[in-house]
C-alpha cells in the first residue's frame, strides 16, 4: 500500500455503536495524538521577491506572519519572485484582504508538498487573489491522493480570484464551501484566470448559500476529473445568479460540468463558452465544440439524464475500479433521482469506489457465513454528513455536537439505521482534499481495523451481523483529518 509521508497520524482511532437502546459506545485507541498540520508556514522569496503591507508600508520576509498582521481593508503585495511555502498560507477570519503579485508570469507562490493547500481561507469577507500564479513546486503526485489542492475557501463571502493561473499538483484547483453559516456569502468571482492541470476538477462549488456567480474570461482545461462540479440543493442553487461569459473549457478528462446544476445555471454557463475552442475528452466520444457532450437534459425531480458517452464513463470507472459496469451504472442513475441531502452526494467515480468497498465487505460477510448486503445512497449522504461534521469541527463521536444521536440524525432525514461504526484511519496518510483512489484505500484500511477485532468486538459484529441488509460508507478529509462513519440498514 502507498503512503503519503506527510503529515502521518499517530494515532488510529475508531468507536463502533450498535443502535439498540441503553447500549453504549465501545471504544477503542491505540498510540497518541496527531500532529497539527497547517501551522508555522516558513517562506523564503526569489531574489527580487518582496512583501509588503501598503497599508502600513511595513515589509515582511514571511508570508503567513503578513497576512496574520494584516488589517481589514489591507493589500500584500507580493513583488516580482517566487515565494517558497512548506504549508498552506492560511487566511482566517480577515475581513477586506487583498493578496496581490505583479502578474501571474511574474510572481510565482509554491508550495513544497502536494500535501497540502496552497492557500486555505475560511470565514472571511471581501477576499480578493490577483495577478499571481500558484501551484505546488514538486512533480504531480502518483500515490493514493492525499494530495491537496490550490485554493480551498469555506463560507468565504464575496471572494475574488482575478488575473491568476491555478496550476495542479494536487487535486483540485478551486474548492469553494458555501454553507453560510453566518449567512448568504454574495459573490463568487472567477475572472480572467486559467485553472490548469489538476488531478481531478478544476473547480467545485458545494453548497449554495451565495447569491452570485462571476465566471468571466476563465480557462478551465486539462483537469483530470470535470472542468467544473457543483453540489447543492438545486432549488436553491436555482436562485443564484449566473454573469458568465468568454469562458473555455478544455480538455477535461470527465467532460466540462458535473454535479447537481439546475437547468438554468448550467444554460448560463454553457451560453458562455466560447465556440470552436471549448473541445473535452468527457465520456471517450467524438470530439466536438461542445466538449465532446451535448447539455444533459433535466428531469422533473432535478435529476440528470446520462449525456452522451455516460455509458463509455462508466465502463472506464468500472474498470479502473473492478466492479461491475451495470451495477455502477444503476447506483449512478439511482444517485440522481434520490433527493435526500443532495449537498452530500458522491460523484460517479466516488460511487465506484464505493461499490468496490461493498464487496470488499461483502466478501469478508461471506467467508464468515453472512449474506450479502446492499449499497444504500441515503444511507451513504448521512455518512459524508456526519464524517464530514467531525472533520470540520475536530471532534469524534456517534453523538453530534449539538447532541443529535445517529437515530436522530437519521430520522431527520427520513432514514432508517440500525448501527454506526466510525473512524480517525492512520497509517495511509493525511490529506485536505480527498479524491476516490485514496477514499478507497482509506475504507479498506478502517475495514481491515474492523476486521481484525474479532468476534465480540463492536465494529466487528456490525459489519457481520445476519439481520443487516444493507450499508452506506462516508469520508471526509478537512485541515490534516480524516474521518470514515459506516452505517447499517
Amino acid at each position: 500500500m502507498k503512503t503519503c509521508n506527510a503529515f502521518l497520524y499517530a494515532a488510529m482511532l475508531a468507536l463502533a455503536l450498535m443502535l439498540v437502546p441503553g447500549v453504549s459506545a465501545h471504544a477503542i485507541r491505540i498510540g497518541g495524538q496527531h500532529g497539527s498540520p497547517g501551522s508555522g508556514n516558513a517562506v523564503q522569496t526569489g531574489a527580487q521577491g518582496s512583501i509588503t503591507n501598503t497599508y502600513t508600508g511595513r515589509s515582511y520576509s514571511n508570508l503567513q506572519q503578513a497576512v496574520d498582521g494584516a488589517g481589514a481593508g489591507h493589500t500584500i503585495l507580493l513583488g516580482a519572485g517566487d515565494f517558497f511555502i512548506d504549508k498552506e498560507l492560511l487566511i482566517e477570519n480577515k475581513a477586506g484582504l487583498t493578496l496581490q503579485g505583479a502578474g501571474p508570469d511574474k510572481t510565482r507562490v509554491l508550495v513544497t508538498s502536494t500535501t497540502t493547500l496552497v492557500i486555505s481561507a475560511s470565514y472571511s469577507s471581501k477576499l480578493t487573489i490577483r495577478d499571481i500564479y500558484l501551484s505546488h513546486d514538486v512533480p504531480p503526485y502518483d500515490g493514493p491522493s492525499c494530495s491537496a489542492g490550490v485554493i480551498q475557501a469555506l463560507d468565504v463571502s464575496d471572494l475574488t480570484v482575478a488575473n491568476a493561473e491555478l496550476v495542479g499538483s494536487g487535486l483540485l484547483g478551486i474548492w469553494y464551501f458555501a454553507f453560510g453559516e453566518n449567512g448568504s456569502l454574495g459573490t463568487l468571482s472567477i475572472t480572467d484566470t486559467v485553472i490548469h492541470d489538476n488531478q481531478q476538477s478544476g473547480l467545485i462549488i458545494q453548497g449554495a448559500a451565495f447569491d452570485k456567480l462571476v465566471l468571466s474570461n476563465v480557462r478551465i482545461a486539462d483537469n483530470g476529473g470535470y472542468g467544473m462540479e457543483v453540489y447543492a440543493d438545486p432549488q436553491e442553487l436555482a436562485r443564484v445568479q449566473v454573469q458568465a461569459s468568454r469562458n473555455v473549457f478544455a480538455g477535461n478528462a470527465l467532460g466540462r460540468m458535473g454535479g447537481d446544476m439546475p437547468a438554468g445555471f448550467e444554460k448560463s454557463i454553457v451560453q458562455s463558452l466560447q465556440k470552436g475552442v471549448d473541445t473535452g475528452r468527457g465520456g471517450g466520444g467524438k470530439q466536438t465544440g461542445d466538449g465532446g457532450r451535448k447539455p444533459a437534459p433535466h428531469t422533473g425531480d432535478g435529476g440528470r439524464k446520462p449525456a452522451p458517452g455516460a455509458d463509455e464513463s462508466t465502463a472506464a470507472l468500472a474498470k479502473k475500479y473492478e466492479v461491475s459496469a451495470a451495477a455502477l451504472q444503476a447506483l449512478i442513475k439511482e444517485n440522481g433521482r434520490i433527493t435526500v441531502l443532495p449537498e452530500y452526494k458522491d460523484s460517479p467515480e466516488m460511487l465506484a469506489a464505493k461499490l468496490k468497498q461493498l464487496e470488499y465487505i461483502n466478501e469478508y460477510r461471506k467467508d464468515n457465513g453472512s449474506g450479502a448486503i446492499e449499497f444504500d445512497i441515503a444511507v451513504a449522504r448521512l455518512c459524508n454528513l456526519h464524517a464530514y461534521d467531525q472533520v470540520l469541527n475536530d471532534y469524534m463521536g456517534h453523538n453530534s455536537q449539538d447532541g443529535s444521536t445517529p437515530w436522530d440524525r437519521a430520522a431527520r432525514y427520513g432514514i432508517g439505521i440500525w448501527a454506526e461504526n466510525i473512524a480517525m484511519p492512520g497509517g495511509v496518510g493525511t490529506c485536505d482534499q480527498m479524491d476516490a483512489p485514496a477514499a478507497l484505500e482509506y475504507m479498506h484500511y478502517s475495514s481491515d481495523m474492523f476486521m481484525g477485532e474479532g468476534p465480540g468486538g463492536g465494529h466487528h459484529d456490525n459489519m457481520l451481523n445476519t439481520q443487516h441488509t444493507g450499508v452506506g460508507f462516508g469520508l471526509m478529509c478537512y485541515d490534516g483529518r480524516v474521518m470514515y462513519v459506516e452505517e447499517f440498514r
